[in-house]
């Protein structure tokens, strides 16, 4: 197994863990496109008043999400992706990836990408 594999598959099990369990979830990528939403709804959950003032939001940079398509198109990663989801498919019932990020990003490859779906098979290394 690749190590960008065995990073993905951690990542998925964990992921499936924390929807069972977490009692609120914020990820990476709305909270730093979203800051003041992200805040304001962890600070209600929390019971605090002031997650989402100016100074705070002020120090959050978004400049990094994404940037990796700057470095490769995704289709190496998809290709991992999908062996490792078909493998788990295979082992064990996970609920789907549903959270912020998966639907950000599912909604930027069907917006952006033109290319053909990746096979669900493992390409070789």
């Amino acid at each position: 197994m690749h190590p960008y594999e065995a990073s993905y598959l951690l990542w998925r099990l964990s992921g499936a863990y924390a929807q069972a369990f977490c009692d609120h979830h914020i990820s990476y990528e709305h909270f730093v496109n979203h800051p003041k939403q992200s805040l304001g709804d962890l600070g209600r959950k929390l019971g605090v008043n002031d997650l989402d003032s100016a100074e705070s939001i002020a120090s959050i940079d978004a400049r990094s999400v994404n940037r990796w398509r700057s470095y490769d198109d995704g289709v190496w990663f998809r290709e991992r992706e999908a062996f490792v989801d078909k493998l788990l498919e295979n082992c064990m019932e996970l609920p789907p990836l549903v959270s912020d990020f998966a639907r950000e990003v599912t909604a930027g490859y069907a917006a952006t990408d033109t290319r053909a779906p990746i096979a669900a098979e493992r390409s070789t290394q």
